[in-house]
């Protein structure tokens, strides 16, 4: 795994390619059936580093002590009105310290937190090793199958399809006739 696939985030790349179609939340969240505020924590570099449910009382309060937080302005986050300044204050606490620092300060601990991982940086984490939650199969990292049963395991029966293979039935199957898929395949649009 190089570093340079490490560094991309979903956050980063869902800013990148709201700015490039010129989206606002509320159409995105409408377009993609996702609601606006996980949106726009997706695109915040913070939310891609770090994930854990706040919401819950139980968890907001290790959050504050584990963060020196003022529990008492924390203790109503279920106040709308108090919600943008509670948003702004913890995007400008998490923003302090990179994600391994938060792991080094939160991981193990009464906190209900997890690092929001790559799909590379997934495959390698030791719970999902140690799981086996990712098999290789001709060549091609993927999940395993699951659920996992004891007497009826599941198992992957063939390689995955590689580019290209099922284009025409696919196409086919979605009503193009065979001139507009020659067409398709001679101008790159499929493979």
């Amino acid at each position: 795994m190089t570093e340079e696939k490490k560094r991309i985030y979903p956050g980063e790349l869902l800013k990148e390619a709201r700015k490039k179609k010129r989206r606002r939340y509320r159409k995105l969240s409408s377009e993609l059936g996702i609601p606006e505020k996980y949106l726009e924590a997706l695109e915040q570099n913070n939310f891609s580093m770090m994930a854990g449910p706040a919401y819950v009382r139980g968890y907001l309060r290790a959050y504050a002590k584990k963060l020196e937080l003022d529990q008492e302005e924390f203790a109503f986050q279920h106040d709308r009105e108090k919600w943008p300044e509670l948003k702004q204050k913890m995007a400008e606490l998490i923003a302090t310290k990179t994600r391994t620092e938060w792991d080094q300060l939160l991981a193990g601990t009464d906190v209900c937190y997890a690092p929001v991982l790559s799909a590379y940086e997934a495959v390698e984490h030791p719970h999902n090793v140690e799981r086996k939650t990712f098999v290789e199969v001709a060549g091609v990292t993927q999940p395993a199958p699951a659920p996992r049963f004891s007497r009826t395991p599941g198992k992957i029966e063939r390689p995955p399809a590689h580019p290209g293979q099922h284009s025409k039935e696919v196409l086919t199957h979605f009503g193009f006739n065979e001139e507009e898929i020659t067409e398709l395949l001679s101008i790159g649009a499929v493979s």
